[in-house]
Formats: structure tokens, sequence, C-alpha cells
């Protein structure tokens, strides 16, 4: 084999058992390396703490964002807890019922044109509203009091009344 002509080593213990022994190094090798490791290491602690900070924030924000969110699906799924409209149920002549909701703003003369609709012949109305069970609520719509808008007859947004036409 050509590489069993080489020349042994000298100063490395070689082929013999002997451990091997590198040359010391000097004191002056050490700090120089050292001096110029130093801010790197401390340029890498530096990016670690930054990195740590920007991840307790991340955290923090997705925990924060979380909330944020349940709240408005629970908001949402809250229903709205007063009806802003006067439910009208009206009681025909011929027996038949029908449920109106109407705004407060608008007049008694808008009922009386709702039961006309709903009879669907030609003549004189009587209407008068009352309360729901248990209220004691009792206005004749007519002439008079056309103009008045709901609210002013005294109906309250989101309570039901009967509208008896005759």
């Amino acid at each position: 084999a050509p590489f069993s002509q080489l020349p042994p080593l000298t100063g490395l213990g070689g082929t013999d058992a002997s451990a091997i022994h590198l040359p010391p190094a000097s004191a002056d090798v050490n700090s120089s390396v050292q001096k110029e490791v130093e801010p790197l290491f401390q340029m890498a602690r530096k990016v670690i703490e930054d990195h740590d900070r920007w991840i307790s924030a991340a955290q923090d924000e997705e925990v924060n964002r979380k909330e944020r969110q349940e709240l408005l699906r629970v908001a949402a799924e809250i229903p709205e807890t007063q009806d802003s409209q006067v439910t009208l149920h009206f009681q025909l002549p011929n027996g038949s019922k029908v449920t109106e909701k109407m705004q407060p703003t608008q007049t008694s003369y808008e009922i009386y044109q709702k039961a006309f609709q709903l009879l669907q012949e030609q003549r004189e109305l009587r209407i008068k509203v009352e309360g729901a069970e248990g209220e004691h609520f009792s206005k004749d719509v007519n002439e008079v009091n056309f103009h008045l808008s709901l609210e002013s007859l005294g109906l309250k947004p989101g309570c039901s009344y009967t509208v008896i036409v005759s």
C-alpha cells in the first residue's frame, strides 16, 4: 500500500499507543477570542430577550382578541330586550284575527286605514283599542284623534293591544 511508505509523524505520538499532545494555547489568544466573541453573545442574548418579549405580547394579544370575539358572540346572541314597535291584534267583525306591528310614531289614522283594508268593504267603522289582559286601557280611534301618534294615544312600544273593529 502506498501510504505505508509515508514518513512517521514526529511530536504527536503517531503510531505508538501513547496519547497525542497538543501545544498549549497562549493566554493572549484566549483573551483576544473572548473579546471578539463576548459582543456577539451579548447581541444574541438581547435578540433572545426581545423575542421572548414579543412572544409574550403576542400571547397577551391573542388572549385579548379571544375575549373580544367572545363578547361579540355573546352580544350577538342576546335578544333585543324591548321591541321598539307596538303590536296590534285586530279582531274583525267576521271573527278573524290579524296581527300587525306599527311604529309608535305612526298615527291612529293608520290603524283606521289598516282596519279598512282588512275588511275589504266600504262602510263606516267603529274602532276601539284595548290593552292586553290585566291592563286597563281603552281608547276609541276616530276623526278627533287621527292626527295623534300611537304613542300620544298611550300605546307603548313593546306592548300588545287588541283593536276591536265593528
